[in-house]
């Protein structure tokens, strides 16, 4: 029977080749944090980049519902849907050293656990590993704050998705 680990799998082998940063990326990254004091101040840059600048998109055909765009092609077309997004951030934390990873979530308040599919999970969000947790936030959503989600998402079934396929639910 298919659980939520193996949908997790799945995603992870699905995206993990995602997750690479060209030099444009890599540089643009350096730019967004230039004038960062701190770790946070860096983390709270690069949330407010790709939240606001990076304009939210959706089109979701064939595997490209499921499977995110490099960074690089999302810097060069300046648009992304939420996994897109999510994607971005992750790698762009990852690089500079902050674990960050992405997040499968149920957006539509219905779910049923108890049956996993990847349908129930319609939405990408990422979580910030701090000593004391998860920080989630939700890159579409570009005026909530870096730390905090939209009220319809709190609360709902989520997979915090590993790079080698372990899951949290």
């Amino acid at each position: 029977p298919l659980g939520w680990s193996k949908i997790g799998a799945w995603y992870a082998s699905n995206a993990r080749t995602r997750y690479a940063l060209t030099p444009a990326v890599e540089q643009k990254i350096a730019e967004v944090i230039a004038g960062a004091r701190s770790l946070d101040d860096s983390i709270r840059a690069v949330h407010r980049w790709v939240a606001q600048d990076i304009r939210y998109v959706s089109i979701a055909l064939g595997l490209g519902g499921y499977q995110p765009r490099t960074p690089d092609e999302v810097l060069r077309t300046g648009f992304g849907d939420c996994k897109d997004k999510a994607t971005l951030f992750v790698a762009a934390l990852n690089k500079l050293g902050i674990p960050a990873l992405p997040v499968l979530l149920n957006s539509t308040g219905v779910e049923y656990r108890d049956l996993p599919t990847i349908e129930q999970l319609d939405h990408a969000i990422a979580a910030v590993k701090t000593p004391a947790g998860y920080l989630f936030t939700d890159l579409t959503s570009e005026y909530t704050p870096y730390g905090e989600l939209p009220e319809p998402e709190q609360g709902e079934l989520a997979l915090v998705v590993h790079p080698d396929g372990v899951t949290e639910e």
